[in-house]
């Protein structure tokens, strides 16, 4: 074993609070803006980001920021409710307000600290380049690792064995020499395992799967330690 290569979200860090903050705030906003009832608005607003979550990724390949994913969202809820306020300023405070929530899990320092001077460290993490890095940014965990990639800047996103495969070669190593730490079972854990490397499932809700797919499973990110 020679990388250790991380997810981000959800794996080392959680926007958590200011996700569930940034909704209640915008909806809050709407009913005072508008004339429509709040489990009209609550529903229209749940409903359309529900269809565009599903297609999230692919919106981020074609060049959207999540800024401008969360304008879409807004455009389409205020078609539905018939009011004229702007979405942009809409979508920027739910961006503002979802970052200003984002904190990194209590053991992640510590465990990267350990692992870095036994091994290379890496990330890949799925979404748009600038609102990953703005995350890797706040967090200050850049200097963490030697090679970082976005899929938004890629143009391929996990489970694609290509974003896998792009990280083995930037890092000169052989598929079974790279261990891959994430919180998404499809995404994550079935990727990696796809593309040859070796995985630690951070199992942080009670999801039920195939627990012999990951080589490890894992509730908190300090087990590791244990393990490597």
């Amino acid at each position: 074993m020679k990388v250790i290569c991380f997810d981000l979200d959800d794996t080392i860090c959680t926007l958590g609070e200011g996700e569930r903050r940034a909704r209640l705030i915008l909806i809050e906003k709407l009913v005072q803006e508008s004339e429509v009832s709040r489990d009209e608005i609550t529903r229209a607003y749940d409903n359309e980001w529900a269809k565009i979550k599903t297609n999230y990724m692919s919106l981020v390949k074609d060049g959207l920021d999540d800024i401008d994913i969360r304008e879409k969202l807004m455009i389409s809820v205020l078609e539905i409710i018939d009011s004229e306020v702007n979405p942009q300023e809409y979508a920027k405070l739910y961006c503002s307000e979802t970052m200003s929530g984002i904190h990194i899990f209590p053991d992640a320092r510590g465990v990267m600290d350990a692992l870095g001077e036994k091994y290379q460290l890496a990330m890949i993490t799925n979404g748009a380049s600038a609102w990953q890095r703005e995350k890797i940014e706040k967090l200050d965990i850049e200097g963490y690792f030697e090679e970082i990639i976005v899929s938004g800047e890629l143009g391929h996103h996990k489970p694609s064995p290509k974003i896998f495969n792009e990280m083995t070669g930037r890092m000169g190593v052989t598929p079974n020499e790279i261990i891959y730490i994430g919180n998404d079972y499809r995404k994550d854990i079935q990727g990696a395992k796809a593309t040859g490397w070796r995985t630690a499932w951070v199992k942080r809700t009670d999801e039920v799967r195939d627990e012999t797919v990951p080589d490890y499973t894992i509730s908190e990110l300090s087990e590791l330690l244990k393990i490597l």
